[in-house]
């Protein structure tokens, strides 16, 4: 054997033990990524329920403070209307406009599919069209609860 072939012979093995090195590095590289997948898919699974209980939490808070202040105004409302020589003051107002802006603000979040029309409608439903039955004079042109009407129109035609 020439030198020449035996140096060919010796520059191949060298080739060779590269590429299986290179090859070796590129195996653990393709494990790696498989790895960080999962891990990744893993996390944003455990954020997107974070993030579901935390919607219902909100929806749990806006819930009890609607019916706080919902508590107040029919409590006001109850009052005026036993004695019909009271006029509307400050306080009836103040808690009419606090109970229909939870509303407002319930159906605003419904609409923009914050919350699942489905699940709400079940209870909201007869709530809002009950508010709007019993206060008419609140829910017609121009008012500033079109949230609430919108949401109430929407369930209606969706009968």
């Amino acid at each position: 054997m020439t030198p020449y072939e035996a140096q060919s012979i010796e520059i191949a093995r060298s080739a060779l033990t590269a590429s299986i090195f290179a090859d070796v590095i590129a195996g653990i590289a393709v494990l790696a990524i498989i790895a960080g997948s999962i891990l990744a898919y893993f996390t944003l699974k455990a954020i997107l329920e974070q993030l579901k209980a935390g919607q219902w939490s909100t929806l749990l808070s806006l819930e009890q403070d609607m019916a706080g202040r919902g508590e107040r105004f029919h409590e006001l409302y109850k009052k005026m209307k036993a004695s019909p020589s009271l006029a509307p003051d400050e306080e009836y107002n103040a808690a009419k406009e606090n109970y229909y802006n939870t509303i407002d603000r319930l159906s605003s979040l419904v609409l923009n599919g914050q919350f699942s029309q489905s699940e709400l409608k079940q209870d909201y439903q007869d709530l809002i069209k009950e508010t709007i039955r019993a206060f008419q004079p609140d829910f017609g042109a121009g008012t500033r609860y079109r949230k609430i009407v919108k949401l109430h129109n929407k369930w209606e035609d969706d009968k």
